[in-house]
């Protein structure tokens, strides 16, 4: 599939070409790239339905704010896209622009968010638009007691898994996972085109 390179401003970036007026957002873990397999398959399934993709290519290495960093990234890909419509995808870290998210009713699928941090929790549970929430009950940044307070996103919790949704010793197992949390980004992406 043929993209653009893109400069974010803030850091480099990617676009995949589809309808020009609605936008997948991808933003990245701080060492999980938009090449590792959550955000690749949550990429092709925008594709799949005609949504435009700008990715964030980008890792947090540290000493700046890690909040800052995921807020300019999110908006730096909101800029770029320039759609009417936009949707995040948000791995880890990158759920610390969950307050901006809320702000603006940004609908979006968020891969094992840091749900441990206040903000992170309270902006996901303020989210009207369509949410759909993904971790594992065994990775440590996972809290329970905060995704069952999410009552209005569709939540997924996996068993065994870390915190790229893997079992390091059964392969087979991952991409179980890796097919149970596409099977969930086509139905969010579905309810979005509904």
């Amino acid at each position: 599939m043929p993209f653009e390179d893109l400069d974010l401003g803030v850091c480099p970036g990617r676009r995949f070409a589809g309808e020009p007026d609605r936008a997948a957002l991808i933003l990245p873990g701080a060492a999980y790239p938009p090449t590792a397999p959550l955000l690749w398959f949550a990429r092709r399934v925008f594709q799949a339905h005609g949504w435009t993709v700008v990715e964030v290519h980008d890792s947090y290495g540290g000493g700046e704010d890690p909040s800052r960093w995921a807020v300019e990234r999110l908006q730096a890909a909101r800029e770029a896209a320039q759609a009417d419509r936009v949707a995040v995808v948000a791995k880890s870290i990158s759920s610390l622009a969950a307050p901006l998210a809320a702000e603006h009713q940004i609908p979006g699928v968020w891969l094992t968010p840091l749900l441990g941090n206040a903000d992170v929790a309270q902006a996901l549970q303020r989210i009207t638009a369509p949410t759909l929430i993904v971790g594992s009950v065994d990775d440590p940044s996972w809290d329970r007691v905060a995704a069952v307070r999410l009552h209005r996103a569709d939540v997924l919790q996996v068993t065994g898994a870390d915190h790229a949704l893997e079992v390091p010793t059964d392969p087979r197992r991952s991409l179980e996972i890796l097919g149970e949390v596409t099977d969930r980004v086509e139905r969010f992406v579905t309810k979005l085109d509904g």
